[in-house]
């Protein structure tokens, strides 16, 4: 099996020649988590580094979360996986996400879009202040009688993102977040990691990482297939329209 290290090799390696090509120009981040299935109910093969996750609509499940971070034009993924146990609490996991972003100058960005799961007061702040970025989340109006973010009065916290001066578009840009759960889908229905069949959290990391790498490897190659038709179809008609002359 492949030390963590070197899959991180991989992935940086497949990223920087994806951003060769153009592949992340005009992009910001999604950042979205997606739940991974593992063993639960066999005596022998329970997974003991799992756990129980609470999902939005309240469902439940046994396994881990995985944090990941994509590019909204791009629908790829930028960042290596964040994988925690399923009752790790997912702003937990946020916070840990959010302070290795400055690490990775290779990032273009100015958005940072996120569920409503992610609206807080502390988790806007880290990317208004720290990241020096705009946050893009949906406004989760759990425990509050004011159920719309335009109802919000104007001394609100949220307001001091400078994006809500423009409702409308703020909503907008954040429509933009979805990129993040096709890629989810890509990744769950093109890779078979959607159930884990080993056991650990290094392992279902990993796991999950081949998946992710694999989908790198489909992209580039699709991305490098296109650039060569397109080099070869102008240099067909650079010669038909030559041999007319």
């Amino acid at each position: 099996i492949l030390p963590i290290k070197l899959l991180d090799k991989i992935f940086f390696k497949l990223d920087e020649e994806l951003a060769a090509l153009g592949t992340f120009e005009k992009d910001d981040l999604a950042i979205d988590a997606t739940e991974i299935l593992t063993y639960s109910n066999s005596f022998k093969r329970t997974d003991s580094e799992a756990g129980i996750g609470h999902k939005s609509d309240k469902r439940h499940f046994h396994g881990y979360w995985e944090l990941l971070t994509v590019g909204t034009r791009s629908e790829m993924i930028r960042l290596p996986p964040l994988t925690s146990p399923g009752d790790k609490h997912q702003i937990l996991q946020m916070k840990e996400l959010l302070s290795e972003l400055p690490k990775h100058s290779h990032l273009k960005y100015t958005h940072v879009l996120a569920d409503g799961i992610f609206d807080t007061q502390e988790i806007q702040q880290i990317i208004l202040d720290d990241l020096k970025k705009l946050p893009v989340i949906k406004y989760n109006p759990k425990k509050s009688k004011i159920k719309r973010l335009k109802d919000l009065s104007n001394v609100n916290w949220r307001f001091f993102n400078p994006l809500l001066a423009d409702i409308p578009a703020y909503h907008r840009k954040y429509n933009e977040r979805t990129a993040a759960e096709r890629f989810n889908g890509r990744l769950k229905d093109g890779t078979c990691v959607r159930r884990s069949n080993v056991r650990g959290l290094q392992n279902n990391h990993k796991f999950v990482y081949f998946g992710i790498i694999t989908l790198q490897l489909i992209t580039l190659t699709l991305q490098y297939l296109i650039k060569n038709t397109q080099k070869m179809y102008q240099l067909s008609l650079k010669n038909f329209l030559g041999g007319n002359n």
